[in-house]
């Protein structure tokens, strides 16, 4: 991993389309492709999600979206950041789709998804998506007027 930004707390990372994997040398290992990159946030401790743990992720975007299949054979890896208590980044296809935190006061793990992961799931969800229309510009605040409302699919 090639350290920038350090300021700011990201680090760039690489990633192979062509293998759907991490990158941690200067190029592929498997098909020579010097991969894309992509940031994650510091200290850049990225390790693979195995076992139990890809359980985990694949529930939480079960429960968030009503399905997995994006994610369903996909390398997945996670990225621990600061947090309360366990709290990390959701790395797959090149991108971080999300949040995995353990909130202490309701005292389960959840799922913050991020737009990389929004995008993911936009054309598979069976639940919780709005679709909004009507708007310009830039989103202020957490809420939308009702009238921007165009759709609701599934549970919300």
């Amino acid at each position: 991993m090639v350290q920038k930004n350090i300021a700011h707390g990201k680090e760039i990372c690489r990633w192979c389309d062509t293998c759907g994997n991490l990158i941690l040398g200067e190029c592929c290992s498997r098909c020579g492709s010097e991969g894309r990159e992509f940031e994650i946030n510091s200290p850049g401790d990225i390790r693979p999600c195995m076992g139990d743990s890809i359980g985990l992720v694949l529930s939480l975007f079960r429960d968030a979206f009503g399905t997995d299949s994006p994610l369903k054979g996909r390398m997945m890896f996670f990225n621990k950041v600061p947090g309360e208590d366990r709290t990390d980044e959701i790395i797959a296809d090149g991108s971080v789709l999300g949040i995995l935190r353990f909130d202490m006061k309701l005292d389960r793990i959840l799922l913050e998804i991020r737009q990389p992961g929004a995008d993911m799931f936009c054309n598979v969800a069976t639940k919780n998506v709005v679709i909004f229309g009507g708007m310009s510009g830039h989103l202020k605040g957490k809420t939308v007027p009702g009238a921007n409302i165009v759709d609701v699919i599934g549970d919300f």
